[in-house]
């Protein structure tokens, strides 16, 4: 594991219970560093997702529902608040 730098140290402390953007000025990549009980909450809630398990939900579906989802802005139950800073 990667210790953490003090200048990281307080950038957490002061984001709270948001996410620390970090830049690589290197590979001009973005990065995001998140609290790991965030981490591991957001991994379960698309890793653990079997197919299979939704294949009696998907039977259930009436003509109505069939509407594609991501043209409603209805296919995210789940909305996480993250804004990219300036």
């Amino acid at each position: 594991m990667t210790p953490m730098t003090p200048e990281l140290r307080q950038a957490v402390r002061d984001a709270g219970n948001d996410p620390v953007w970090l830049k690589d000025t290197e590979s001009n990549t973005d990065y995001v560093l998140i609290r790991a009980e965030f981490f591991r909450t957001a991994q379960s809630l698309v890793v653990d997702v079997e197919p299979e398990a939704m294949y009696p939900l998907l039977a259930d579906l009436s003509p109505e529902d069939w509407e594609d989802a991501s043209q409603t802005g209805r296919c995210c139950p789940l909305r996480l608040s993250v804004q990219r800073p300036p």
